[in-house]
């Protein structure tokens, strides 16, 4: 059975015929087949769309950190004060903070999660020709456990989702300040008490994954033969801008846009946003609403 939503062709596939398409899969009774699924390289691409941007007259100044807003219309940056008619904060893990000093968002705050990964090896019995994923849980945010072949051939495995105690914890406790963490600290207590959309649940698990042990133990639930010795440690980490409700104690599961004055707010920039970073970005561009 084959149709087509938003654009995108996709089949339900029984366990013999996903045998054909991913043959060291697991799944149960039936699969969800996205044929028109491409993996490409996020840093070539963004090479691109920037020679693209700067023969628009478009003008960047990388590592560039925001101090601040002077006046209505200039921002403080550590290279100095840049004007602006109107501001589109796509700030990340500091998107709350910049949406703060407009007036906007202030129920909202970023909660960090660290994704770790681990790569199949090469001589494995699994062979990975695509993507495979579990069946997501709408309760939250996270993808879980997924396979994905790299344009370059490589498998890798992951991510976890580890909360932290600083925006950029990307290793140990470096990244940490007695701020963050202690605000960070008291959202996830509030999340862990409040036990909304099964948070508990998800705290616990995401816990149990930090073992190669329990990681491993989800990974396999998706393939046939894999071994835990086929998991190797990956070297890249990625640190999830995730949206949290302080009002409310819940996560934001979608994307979230807000006005300001003379300025457009990205808060929560969801999972696979470089995937939908095209589209997404034509949305925000037709809700901006412009001062004159």
């Amino acid at each position: 059975m084959e149709f087509r939503s938003n654009g995108v062709q996709v089949a339900w596939l029984d366990a013999e015929a996903l045998q054909e398409v991913e043959p060291y899969s697991r799944t149960w009774e039936k699969a969800l087949y996205v044929k028109e699924t491409a993996v490409v390289e996020p840093s070539r691409v963004m090479e691109s769309l920037v020679r693209d941007a700067k023969t628009e007259g478009v003008e960047f100044e990388f590592n560039c950190a925001w101090e601040g807003l002077r006046g209505d219309r200039l921002a403080q940056t550590c290279h100095g004060t840049i004007a602006f008619g109107h501001l589109v904060n796509c700030a990340g893990l500091f998107a709350d903070r910049v949406a703060h000093a407009f007036g906007v968002g202030r129920e909202y705050r970023i909660l960090p999660f660290r994704g770790g990964y681990y790569h199949l090896n090469p001589q494995s019995v699994v062979h990975v020709r695509g993507n495979i994923y579990p069946v997501p849980d709408l309760r939250n945010p996270f993808l879980g456990v997924h396979f994905t072949r790299r344009p370059n051939g490589e498998v890798t495995v992951g991510p976890t989702a580890l909360p932290l105690l600083g925006r950029e914890q990307y290793s140990g406790l470096k990244g940490v300040n007695a701020s963050d963490a202690l605000s960070m600290g008291s959202y996830m207590v509030r999340l862990f008490t409040r036990n909304r959309d099964h948070f508990r649940s998800l705290a616990l698990k995401e816990i149990g994954k930090m073992t190669k042990k329990g990681f491993y133990r989800e990974a396999a639930s998706l393939v046939e033969g894999l071994k835990p010795h086929d998991l190797a440690p990956g070297e890249s980490v990625g640190i999830r801008a995730q949206l949290v409700n302080i009002r409310t104690a819940e996560l934001l599961n979608d994307f979230v846009v807000e006005p300001g004055s003379r300025s457009t707010h990205v808060l929560n920039a969801v999972s696979p946003a470089f995937t939908s970073s095209l589209p997404f970005a034509e949305h925000v561009v037709q809700t901006m609403k412009l001062d004159i």
